[in-house]
């Protein structure tokens, strides 16, 4: 019987990465099974807000590249994460949280 114990480490990237939460929490995450576990690594991410940026970059130690993934073309994507990730965790912005970004009216009122 064997007692020795494996450590998988699986990596993950953050498109609309915003602040860094959601990475955040994937960093601080962990899975056991017997004596195996796994974890993750933080491959970076992209956003089109600077600030959002800094703050990912700040509160999960990866490069975040500050972008909207509409002006990201394919191989700069590839050259940004430079390995395929186990794990692509995305949570973008809903239609109405991008109109109140921008300050924007929906539907003849104020979004709120």
């Amino acid at each position: 019987m064997s007692t020795s114990s494996t450590t998988h480490v699986l990596s993950a990237f953050f498109p609309f990465c915003g602040l860094g939460a959601g990475a955040r929490g994937f960093l601080q995450a962990a899975a056991r099974f017997g004596k195996d576990e796994a974890r993750f690594v933080n491959l970076g991410g992209v956003d089109m807000d600077p600030l959002a940026c800094k703050d990912f970059e700040y509160l999960t130690g990866a490069e975040a590249l500050c972008a909207g993934l509409n002006a990201v073309t394919p191989e700069e994507l590839r050259f940004f994460v430079v390995v395929r990730p186990d794990v692509i965790f995305s949570s973008s912005a809903k239609g109405s949280d991008s109109c109140r970004l921008v300050g924007g009216v929906r539907g003849g009122t104020y979004a709120t």
